[in-house]
């Protein structure tokens, strides 16, 4: 599994996941997409093979909740949540 965390997610929860979980995960600002449009991302993401992992809820500037294969899911979010710590 190949992910991209938008700028809306931690670097906390991009070492999580990179780290404990093993999983090949970049991070958009790391990759110089902070403050770029959310098409940019997407573009980006869709180049690179990856999931777009992202707190936003922008579907409906890129056409709607499902687009070019990739699909839109709203998550809720918990209200507290504790990252162990090695």
């Amino acid at each position: 599994m190949r992910l991209l965390f938008d700028e809306n997610l931690s670097t906390l929860s991009v070492d999580y996941t990179r780290v404990t979980l093993d999983i090949d995960v970049l991070d958009a600002p790391a990759e110089g997409l902070a403050g770029k449009p959310d098409s940019e991302v997407r573009q980006f993401a869709i180049q690179s093979d990856r999931i777009l992992v992202t707190l936003d809820v922008w579907a409906g500037e890129l056409g709607g909740p499902r687009w070019d294969g990739l699909t839109s899911r709203e998550i809720p979010r918990p209200t507290r949540f504790a990252l162990p710590f090695r």
